[in-house]
């Protein structure tokens, strides 16, 4: 299921930005005995059933070439399939950083002492239980809330943080995963047929500069 992660545009630009798995050689560069200077700006424009990403990268100070930009596009069409994998591997990695946090105790931060008595073993989360595991209900694709941040990452090392958070709000308990600056927002209790309500319940409660989408049958708008 990661592997949905892989196809998608936006976090294989990210990662082959941060050098952690190359895609064509797209964001390579000469090496400077002096060091070279790394600028990177990326625009998606979103539909039903299409991400559209532009990302113009500038690399200052190469051997011979003292300031090159470069323009990369990519698309992708989703087709329902590749909504509900993506939605799969997103609510896994977040239940599973949750459990890691409740057994190893790093890699999440809490908004309330009280999530770490939180049981990740109660039949309250078996409702993720099921979607990752045998992608049920089959009916609908289980929403999640996409916001992008990787506009405000000045640094590398700004964009290259992860992890997540999480929170108790009045439907259940919330996830929020942090994919080096490209977030998803999960609800880890509510039903399947309450789960969209319950998120934009939440998002009403929020403010964010970026545009939030919905991750479901389809990619639209949550604003």
């Amino acid at each position: 299921m990661e592997a949905a992660l892989i196809d998608e545009p936006i976090f294989s630009t990210l990662v082959a930005v941060l050098g952690l798995r190359d895609i064509g050689s797209q964001f390579t560069y000469q090496h400077s005995p002096s060091g070279a200077h790394r600028a990177c700006h990326i625009a998606a424009e979103v539909s039903a059933s299409r991400i559209v990403l532009t990302t113009q990268y500038e690399i200052q100070g190469q051997p011979n070439k003292p300031n090159e930009v470069r323009t990369i596009s990519k698309c992708k069409d989703y087709r329902r399939t590749d909504l509900a994998f993506l939605s799969r591997a997103i609510h896994k990695i977040a239940f599973e950083t949750l459990a890691h946090h409740q057994f190893v105790g790093t890699g999440i931060r809490r908004n309330r002492k009280e999530l770490g008595d939180i049981d990740v073993f109660d039949r309250e989360f078996d409702v993720i239980r099921t979607w990752v595991r045998r992608g049920e209900p089959q009916s609908s694709v289980r929403p999640a809330l996409r916001i992008q941040r990787f506009d405000q990452a000045k640094t590398k090392e700004q964009l290259s943080r992860w992890g997540g958070e999480a929170h108790y709000f009045r439907q259940g308990i919330l996830y929020a995963l942090n994919l080096f600056n490209d977030w998803y927002i999960v609800s880890l209790t509510s039903p399947p047929d309450r789960v969209e309500n319950d998120l934009r319940s939440w998002r009403k409660t929020q403010e964010f500069p970026n545009t939030v989408w919905m991750v479901g049958d389809r990619l639209h708008r949550a604003d």
